[in-house]
């Protein structure tokens, strides 16, 4: 099927590439040329056939279980490693005390390589004038993990940046929570009005976002100004994440009543949920009860005037349905291909009951996206911000795991 595509981008604790910088930053080293993967694939297959060659680390046969010290360039700090996987030239090199998912292929005759027993290490696993001398590996290890949430950080906010820049215009629309009898809320269209949002770098370092939904208490409540800097996009702080062209932000941990905000952007078009949860101490145990929510429709630039033409038949639901107990939640269905599923009440206690999920799924003109804000608990932190593309003419086609599908 030659026209069908698919991706998933999930972000936790995963380190992703860097987007071209918009904001001032250190310089970065390049990546490998794809020439040089390629010849070393090619160097690979002619070993294959030839007699079994040692691979040296500076100058010394290493084998997999090894000891290492690797080099961090940006840093310059030597991080105590093991030779977890050999592969032609290349070793794959497993950081001490850190997760799979750290692993990284080196060539073995890196200089930011070395032998462990030939780099006179302290009794510390690691060395580097950039952190305090005396700290255990467990001290040290945290104190790379911090470095690394921060170089993240600073990575989400380049991608905000990079998607989420300039002014918007559309419509807003408001729904209000109102109770059913089946015990199920429905939300019900309150009012309509023009809005506008725009977000611009000030600085160097931050950007300034703001939004205006328009006259009223209800959507002055839901209006949002803010600076966001690279601290900003620490989940459990602050609950604000970017991956590609979607970003969730949260009014912060334990605000009352709580902000949310889910967008989804293509090209020149945007669409953003807003809920509104208010803290309900009326019962035995404190919970999160939604309150409003606004849509909003809006495209950027000569594109706002048609902002509104077309918007098609509403959404079908949502292409990825998260796993979990969904007894509590709410949907919403608007024109635009527009898909809104919400806990209306969850306990605010850390349990299994409170964990849950806000996913917005929206069909563009070309793609069909969903977004999911998972959370532990609903008080404005976050778990995990997960984005999923699909053509929109193929997401009626094949689902989520596309089992029968011939990739052949």
């Amino acid at each position: 099927v030659g026209m069908f595509a698919i991706t998933h981008l999930a972000l936790g604790l995963t380190w992703l590439p860097r987007p071209p910088p918009l904001l001032a930053q250190p310089a970065r080293a390049v990546s490998r040329p794809l020439s040089i993967a390629v010849a070393q694939r090619a160097a690979r297959s002619v070993l294959m056939c030839s007699e079994p060659v040692t691979v040296q680390v500076g100058g010394q046969p290493v084998e997999e279980g090894d000891g290492l010290l690797c080099r961090d360039e940006e840093s310059d700090a030597w991080w105590r490693a093991t030779v977890k996987d050999i592969d032609g030239t290349r070793v794959l090199v497993h950081y001490t005390g850190c997760s799979d998912e750290w692993d990284l292929w080196m060539e073995a005759s890196s200089t930011d390589l070395m032998r462990a027993e030939d780099g006179g290490v302290q009794k510390s696993s690691f060395q580097s004038e950039e952190y305090e001398e005396g700290l255990d590996d467990e001290e040290l290890l945290e104190a790379m993990r911090e470095r690394k949430w921060a170089e993240n950080a600073r990575w989400q906010l380049n991608v905000f940046a990079q998607e989420q820049l300039g002014d918007w215009q559309g419509k807003c629309t408001v729904y209000d929570l109102v109770p059913a009898e089946d015990g199920v809320p429905r939300l019900v269209e309150a009012a309509t009005s023009a809005c506008a949002s725009g977000a611009v770098i000030s600085g160097g370092d931050s950007v300034d976002w703001r939004d205006e939904l328009g006259e009223g208490e209800a959507l002055a409540a839901m209006t949002t100004a803010a600076t966001l800097s690279s601290e900003s996009f620490y989940p459990q702080k602050q609950g604000n994440m970017a991956v590609g062209n979607a970003f969730t932000l949260s009014s912060g941990p334990g605000s009352v009543p709580l902000l949310l905000e889910v967008g989804l952007k293509e090209a020149a078009e945007r669409v953003r949920a807003k809920l509104v949860y208010d803290l309900d101490e009326s019962g035995a145990a404190p919970q999160m009860r939604l309150r409003r929510v606004a849509i909003v429709r809006e495209a950027s630039g000569a594109d706002a005037a048609a902002a509104d033409a077309g918007l098609g038949r509403p959404g079908t639901g949502l292409y990825d349905v998260p796993a979990g107990d969904k007894e509590k939640y709410c949907s919403l269905y608007c024109e635009g291909g527009l898909t809104l599923v919400c806990p209306f009440v969850l306990p605010l206690a850390p349990d299994d009951e409170a964990r849950g999920c806000i996913s917005l799924d929206w069909t563009g003109a070309k793609m069909r996206y969903q977004a999911d804000r998972k959370f532990g608990v609903l008080d404005g932190s976050l778990s995990t911000f997960e984005l999923t593309e699909i053509l929109s003419t193929d997401s009626q086609d094949y689902t989520p795991d596309f089992k029968g599908y011939d990739r052949g």
